[in-house]
C-alpha cells in the first residue's frame, strides 16, 4: 500500500481528530465569552473534545448525499447530534454514576440531556460545517503530504487513547473516592452522636450512684466530662485527618473537570460531590487543610 492510499485510508480519522480539535476550540470560546472564565472544556485532558469528532464525522458521512438541500442537512444535523448527545450523556451517567451536563431547566428537553435550543442550534452549526467548514478541512487535509498526514494522524491516535484510558480512569475512581468521602462523613457524625450520649448516661449513672453527695457527684462528672471530651476531640481529629486525606488524593484531572464543567453532579453521592468541590475552591490546588 502506497503512502496515499494510506492517507486515503486514514481520511476519515483525521476528519474525526480534526473536528475534536475545532469542537474543542468552540467549547472553550462559549465558555469564555458565556460564563467568562477560560477553561479546558473538554472531557480528556488535551485540546479536544471527542463528542464533536464523532459528531462532525457523523454529520459528513451521513448528510454528504443531501449536501445541497440546506432544509434537509439542517434537519439531518439537529437529529444527528442530538442523538449523539442523548446516547453519550446517558452512557456516561450509567458508567461513571455522574451527570455532566443537564438542560432540565431548559424547555423542551428529553431526560436533561438534550433541549430543542441546542439542537437547533446544532442545526445551525451543521449548515456551517457542510456547506464551509468541511470543504475546507477536506482539502487542507488533501493537501498534505501524505506521510505527514500519517504521522499526524499516527501521533495524536496515540495521544488520545493514552489520555482516554486515564481520564476514563480517574472519572470512575471519583465514584469511588466520594463513597469514602461519604463514609467518612457519616462516622464522623456518628462518633460524635455516640459520645455525646455517652456522655450524658455515664453523667446520671454517677448521679444515681452518689445521690446526696452533691461534691463527690460534680467531681465525678467533671472527671468523666474531661475524659470523654479528651476522647471526643482525639476521634474526632483522626477522622478529618482520614477525610483530608481523601480530599488530597483527587487526581489534577478530576480536578480540572471540576472547573471544567460546574454543573457536573454526582447521581449517588451529591453532597459530597458539592462539599468537595467548595473545598478545592476554599483551599486551592495546594492550600492549606480544611477543618471543618
Amino acid at each position: 500500500m502506497s503512502a496515499v492510499e494510506l492517507a486515503q485510508l486514514l481520511m476519515p480519522l483525521a476528519f474525526l481528530l480534526t473536528y475534536s480539535i475545532l469542537g474543542w476550540i468552540v467549547e472553550v470560546i462559549y465558555c469564555a465569552v458565556t460564563l467568562g472564565v477560560v477553561t479546558n472544556r473538554g472531557f480528556l485532558a488535551g485540546p479536544y473534545c471527542s463528542i464533536y469528532g464523532f459528531g462532525g464525522l457523523g454529520m459528513v458521512l451521513l448528510l454528504r448525499p443531501v449536501a445541497d438541500n440546506p432544509a434537509l442537512v439542517f434537519l439531518g444535523t439537529m437529529l444527528v447530534a442530538s442523538a449523539l448527545e442523548l446516547v453519550t450523556g446517558w452512557a456516561m451517567e450509567k458508567l461513571f454514576r455522574q451527570r455532566w451536563w443537564d438542560y432540565s431547566d431548559r424547555p423542551f428537553n428529553i431526560g436533561g440531556y438534550i433541549c430543542l435550543q441546542f439542537s437547533l442550534m446544532w442545526g445551525l452549526v451543521g449548515l456551517i460545517l457542510i456547506d464551509v467548514l468541511h470543504p475546507l478541512v477536506a482539502a487542507f487535509l488533501e493537501w498534505l503530504n501524505p506521510w505527514v498526514l500519517i504521522g499526524s494522524v499516527g501521533a495524536l491516535t496515540v495521544v488520545v487513547v493514552v489520555d482516554s484510558s486515564a481520564t476514563i480512569q480517574s472519572a470512575l475512581k471519583l465514584d469511588r473516592q466520594l463513597a469514602a468521602l461519604s463514609d467518612a462523613s457519616e462516622l464522623l457524625r456518628s462518633s460524635t452522636d455516640t459520645i455525646s450520649t455517652e456522655l450524658g448516661e455515664r453523667a446520671l449513672q454517677i448521679k444515681g450512684r452518689t445521690d446526696g453527695l452533691v461534691e463527690r457527684t460534680t467531681e465525678l462528672k467533671d472527671r468523666a466530662t474531661s475524659e470523654l471530651k479528651e476522647r471526643t476531640a482525639q476521634e474526632v481529629e483522626e477522622l478529618r485527618s482520614r477525610r483530608e486525606a481523601l480530599v488530597q488524593q483527587i487526581s489534577g484531572t478530576t480536578r480540572r473537570q471540576l472547573r471544567a464543567f460546574p454543573d457536573l453532579r454526582s447521581v449517588r453521592h451529591p453532597a459530597q460531590l458539592e462539599d468537595l468541590r467548595a473545598r478545592l475552591a476554599r483551599r486551592g490546588a495546594d492550600g492549606p487543610a480544611d477543618k471543618q
